[in-house]
């Protein structure tokens, strides 16, 4: 896969962090090592990884969209959909154990029940 050119934009990373790892790629002889990098900073600048993203990072580096795929979905701090505030393991678990009821949360706003 051939990779892009440095004038490319994309609404998924600012200008000048794309022609940074645009730069990178092309200087060293595994840009492979640097995928965990761009989809950090995808998911940093819009919020998770879409499939939009795993295309960019291939095109950055020159892989294709599959090898891109592979590692983004291996690493569980990848997120490949949007992440909504009732994701967090800890709000799940108090949502569940007090069946929504805010009084009965061990994890209020007024700390842990002791």
């Amino acid at each position: 896969m051939k990779a892009i050119e440095s004038q490319t934009t994309s609404h998924l990373l600012d200008q000048n962090t794309l022609a940074e790892f645009i730069r990178h790629a092309g200087e060293i002889e595994h840009p492979r090592e640097m995928i965990i990098d761009v989809l950090r900073a995808i998911q940093l600048h819009h919020g998770w990884v879409p499939d939009e993203g795993v295309e960019l990072t291939a095109s950055i580096l020159g892989l294709t969209p599959v090898e891109v795929e592979e590692i983004a979905t291996f690493y569980d701090k990848i997120f490949r959909r949007p992440v909504g505030s009732f994701n967090h393991p800890s709000v799940a678990f108090c949502l569940l154990l007090s069946q929504g009821r805010k009084e009965d949360c061990c994890l209020s706003a007024e700390g842990p029940e002791h």
